[in-house]
């Protein structure tokens, strides 16, 4: 069971508002709970046609009642951070330009052990270049990573005469200040550098995009991860997904993906995720949508891996949505808006 308000609003230059999460975590065999969190958040934004500044100040608590009788749990973190950036511009005689855009991204959470906190849906994010501009290593809320960290990137993009962009490349690093303490394992890390990453994006046709990404471990002199990935998304609402990824002695994975509309009321939709290192399915996944005039139907049957040890489970998803009322069932449009790159709730 799942709600979450956001509350945004601009005053006089200054943008603020209130997130708030009510989350309740039920497994038969282990421990669950209700998670509330609230997190105030302020910010506002110095720019001109060259650059911009932009500081923001969040506030995160998280509280944890637990149904196993064990005490209450509280935690209270301050997370700042301040964003800026410039923007040089070339233009040539045909109306096609590029851009070259410096940016820093400078983030501090203080250090605060979070070990008695079980971990309900805290997972680390694959590390890429949007974890350049991250206030978390994790997922969820059951972890709030230590952070005293600036990150700088440089974008290069080029745009036609129309302002399509036709491709960009970012290269980017991040430098920590301090070591990182808070960790899934408990095991802290007392890294000076990320890995250096250059990602390319290529945009091949107004339906079609591709993507390679790199990292570079100064440390060992290897490319510790690659992705290459393919979209093709169309103006009636297809999507298709390939990816193949890659990570030194660790993953091996080719993952597949598609939306596909069946005239004005149907979609189907499917996932396949594979480790070819591994030789096993990571996560499958099929699900159907029906849109009528006032209300919508979502069914959807998942397969997954639970967790390292190869334990896999099943799920099946359903959901009756009354527009503009609220919905009924398991809400599988969360599931499927982290599994399918591209997919957009079309009702």
């Amino acid at each position: 069971i799942r709600c979450d308000w956001f509350t945004p609003a601009h005053t006089s230059g200054y943008d603020y508002g209130i997130e708030s999460t009510l989350v309740n975590f039920y497994h038969e065999n282990k421990v669950g709970a209700w998670r509330a969190e609230i997190k105030p958040w302020a910010s506002t934004e110095l720019s001109n046609a060259w650059g911009y500044i932009k500081p923001k100040l969040a506030y995160r608590s998280t509280h944890y009642d637990f149904d196993d009788g064990r005490d209450d749990i509280s935690r209270s973190l301050p997370v700042f951070s301040l964003d800026s950036g410039l923007s040089f511009e070339k233009w040539h005689e045909s109306g096609s330009y590029k851009t070259i855009e410096p940016r820093l991204f400078y983030v501090y959470v203080p250090e605060e052990t979070q070990d008695d906190i079980p971990l309900f849906d805290s997972r680390r994010l694959t590390f890429g270049s949007n974890m350049l501009f991250q206030t978390n290593r994790f997922s969820g809320a059951d972890r709030q990573s230590d952070m005293n960290q600036a990150a700088l990137a440089l974008t290069h993009r080029s745009f036609a005469a129309s302002g399509a962009e036709k491709w960009n490349l970012t290269v980017g690093q991040i430098n920590y200040f301090d070591g990182q303490s808070v960790q899934l394992d408990g095991v802290p890390q007392d890294l000076t550098k990320s890995p250096l990453i250059a990602e390319y994006n290529l945009y091949l046709h107004k339906n079609w995009n591709a993507g390679v990404s790199l990292h570079y471990d100064q440390e060992s002199q290897d490319f510790e991860r690659g992705l290459l990935k393919v979209q093709h998304k169309s103006n009636r609402g297809d999507v298709f997904n390939f990816a193949y990824r890659y990570r030194t002695n660790k993953v091996e994975q080719i993952d597949s993906s598609v939306v596909i509309p069946i005239k004005e009321s149907h979609r189907l939709l499917s996932r396949v995720n594979y480790s070819l290192k591994n030789d096993k399915t990571i996560e499958a996944l099929l699900g159907y949508e029906y849109k009528g005039c006032c209300w919508a139907l979502r069914l959807m049957g998942r397969h997954y891996l639970v967790d390292e040890t190869g334990l896999t489970n099943n799920g099946f998803y359903f959901e009756f949505q009354l527009n503009g009322l609220g919905s009924l069932g398991r809400n599988p449009r969360r599931i499927m808006k982290q599994s399918i790159l591209g997919y957009k709730e079309a009702f």
